[in-house]
């Protein structure tokens, strides 16, 4: 028999929604900034990624995204022309999307499980544009007095990774590096 549902497994979500790299488009830098609630057991950080396009074509910076358990994403910004936009969730219950008023191109797209999609479809040829994701998450005890984050990460793109790449968390408290990242 033949199946009504069509599924694809995880390399072919990838190649569908993500699609090839493309030569001349990167992520020219990023930061994410941070404040670390150790008192609730939160974080609050804001990713803040610059795309880059030096080729002669319009294109657009497709990235997946994950985010660890329980966070959310509450906001998002894209500056065009060097104006800032705030992001709008969309009303549609069928759609997790979060987009930006007519005429500026950007959209984050839920695609369950922690993960997704992030565009920049208006990436014009010798430009760049800014995009600011803001989430909270989730602090995880491990003892009394240690708690860890895991971070967002990219987990495919159409785009090179190159470029200057930070990461500031404040806190009132210690900070260390885990050893095993």
């Amino acid at each position: 028999s033949i199946s009504p549902t069509y599924q694809m497994n995880a390399e072919q979500l990838k190649n569908f929604a993500i699609g090839a790299k493309i030569p001349g488009v990167s992520l020219t830098r990023s930061t994410i900034n941070g404040r670390l609630h150790p008192d609730n057991l939160s974080a609050t950080l804001v990713w803040t990624m610059v795309f880059q396009n030096e080729g002669k074509d319009l294109q657009t910076a497709r990235a997946e995204i994950s985010l660890p358990e329980s966070a959310a994403i509450t906001g998002a910004k894209i500056w065009q022309d060097g104006e800032s936009i705030d992001g709008s969730f969309s009303l549609d219950p069928s759609s997790s999307q979060l987009t930006y008023r007519q005429g500026f191109d950007g959209r984050l797209t839920e695609l369950g499980r922690g993960k997704y999609l992030l565009q920049s479809q208006s990436l014009a040829p010798d430009s760049q544009v800014k995009m600011q994701v803001t989430m909270v998450l989730p602090m995880e005890l491990e003892q009394l007095e240690n708690a860890q984050i895991k971070l967002p990460q990219i987990i495919a793109s159409n785009f090179s990774l190159e470029g200057d790449h930070n990461l500031e968390l404040l806190s009132d408290n210690k900070i260390e590096k885990s050893a095993n990242t």
